[in-house]
């Protein structure tokens, strides 16, 4: 094996192929969980009536 080949099977390891990364974005990660029944905290821009 050439130091080429070697060097490029490192390579290799260290960084996987396209295909292996994960591209998929999860989804829906904004929505509160199901169990979640804690009322939202009071807002802090919400501007008092003086």
């Amino acid at each position: 094996m050439s130091k080429k080949e070697k060097l490029q099977e490192e390579q290799e390891k260290k960084y996987p192929k396209e295909e292996e990364t994960q591209t998929d974005v999860e989804q829906d990660t904004g929505k509160r969980p199901e169990k979640d029944t804690n009322p939202l905290p009071p807002n802090p821009n919400k501007v008092d009536d003086h």
